[in-house]
């Protein structure tokens, strides 16, 4: 997910695998159960918002960097290895 305004919105989003990413300028990803997991999972960029209901972010070497980076919600988990 990289780009210019990226989007991944709904119910039950996943980001899943080895080398995930979320970069970019205003990247956003919202809903219900939102999940990113794996090894090397990166969200870096300007303006990123992660918010919901149920977030979780887990894996080994998971970065999130940036300005204006938000996470919001009920039931927010970030667990790892180097995170």
């Amino acid at each position: 997910m990289t780009g210019y305004n990226s989007y991944i919105t709904g119910y039950n989003s996943y980001i899943t695998g080895y080398n995930s990413y979320i970069t970019g300028y205003n990247s956003y990803m919202t809903g219900y159960n939102t999940y990113m997991t794996g090894y090397n999972s990166y969200i870096t960029g300007y303006n990123i918002h992660i918010k919901g209901y149920n977030i979780y972010m887990t894996g080994y070497n998971s970065y999130m960097t940036g300005y204006n980076t938000y996470i919001t919600g009920y039931n927010i988990y970030i667990t790892g290895y180097d995170t």
